[in-house]
């Protein structure tokens, strides 16, 4: 399968959880293209609002331009706090989203509703399109509620990834046991959980 996996970090963000997720990829064996706003945005991120104005430090805006702009059939997505636990995500997702037909990733509940959230994901590219294209850059909605929604409304198929174990309510979450995730990475404790996390991956502790 042709696939790619990404994520996205401000420049701005403690160096160092970028450079563990990506040692938790390499020790799987597994690419991984980190995006770091402002170095790359020329090539990933540069924007044209509808009123002319550009916009740069954003990662919905982020998410679509890849999701408009990649060739790869099959893309997956993960926040700069989120790493697998286990090379075995890769088979497992890609298995889920093979019949092209499938929206697979981390499930969020919010005041929203239930949906597919961005910071752990993977689809067929085109089912983007063959859905209408749905708006993921809305500041009043989380990127893929509107992507999940319109996948429902296509009779396309849903695939959720639950909670397996939740270590700090609701900050470090594992799914399926296969993928970790910590949320509001900008606090510093969360900062000093996640690298410990990474190392724990990694055989450091």
């Amino acid at each position: 399968m042709n696939y790619k996996i990404y994520s996205f970090v401000n420049d701005d963000l403690n160096t160092d959880i970028k450079l563990y997720q990506k040692r938790v990829f390499d020790k799987f064996n597994i690419d991984i293209n980190q995006v770091v706003w402002k170095k790359d945005f020329e090539k990933y991120g540069y924007v044209i609002l509808n009123d002319g104005s550009h916009y740069y430090n954003d990662h919905p805006h982020f998410l679509d331009n890849i999701i408009k702009t990649e060739s790869t059939d099959y893309l997956i997505f993960f926040d700069i706090d989120c790493i697998p636990l286990s090379p075995l995500f890769l088979d497992k997702l890609l298995n889920e989203i093979s019949d092209k037909n499938t929206l697979s990733g981390a499930i969020q509940n919010n005041r929203f509703g239930t949906y597919v959230s961005a910071w752990f994901v993977g689809f067929y590219r085109n089912l983007y399109f063959e859905c209408g294209s749905p708006p993921i850059t809305d500041i009043n909605t989380d990127p893929f509620l509107r992507f999940t929604k319109s996948c429902i409304e296509h009779d396309k198929r849903i695939n959720y990834w639950l909670p397996s174990h939740v270590e700090r309510p609701p900050h470090g979450t594992t799914y399926e046991n296969l993928v970790y995730h910590e949320m509001q990475i900008r606090k510093q404790s969360n900062n000093e959980n996640f690298i410990k996390k990474c190392k724990l991956v990694l055989g450091e502790l």
